[in-house]
């Protein structure tokens, strides 16, 4: 049994999922949800395969999706993600899940309402070098634990804005 998968944006990072989507078994990506076709445009190109819509109240009303996945600007992630939810749509939404704390916890509450899951992206709780951390604090092994730092190298590129390591300080800003 497969999956139907949306993405609802098609930026950057949506655009980015449809090809992640279609290399994952058990999923079918089905339909992208952008209305700017600046965006679409080279996508469509590239995946003839994938339907495109421009609202995705449209991706929401198909029986055949199951699982959305929300690449939108920040401030969108809430009412999409309540809508998601309030279609019976399990949602897998791009980081920040929300602007706010209170928005998030509305987001969970509405998925759990409606018996769907809702999962931000990049949480790296299941990375094996995290969840060997976590066991090791689980089991006291260090003994009692007064504070941690960590560095996640794997998403760090040379150029990337923000990146700090290998970089000298005034390359920070």
């Amino acid at each position: 049994m497969t999956m139907g998968v949306a993405v609802l944006g098609a930026g950057r990072i949506g655009g980015a999922y449809i090809g992640v989507v279609k290399a994952t078994a058990g999923v079918d990506m089905l339909v992208v949800a952008e209305p700017r076709d600046e965006q679409t445009t080279p996508l469509r190109e590239k995946h003839p395969d994938v339907e495109f819509v421009k609202d995705y109240v449209d991706v929401l009303a198909r029986d055949d999706v199951e699982i959305v996945i929300g690449a939108l600007p920040h401030g969108l992630h809430k009412q999409a993600a309540i809508d998601a939810a309030n279609a019976g749509k399990h949602i897998f939404m791009e980081k920040p899940l929300a602007i706010w704390v209170s928005e998030a916890d509305e987001m969970l509450a509405t998925a759990k309402a409606n018996d769907v899951k809702l999962m931000t992206a990049h949480t790296q709780r299941y990375y094996p070098a995290v969840k060997a951390m976590k066991q090791i604090i689980d089991t006291r092994q260090l003994g009692d634990l007064i504070t941690t730092r960590g560095t996640n190298r794997s998403t760090c590129h040379r150029g990337r804005r923000g990146c700090w390591i290998g970089r000298p300080a005034a390359a920070w800003v």
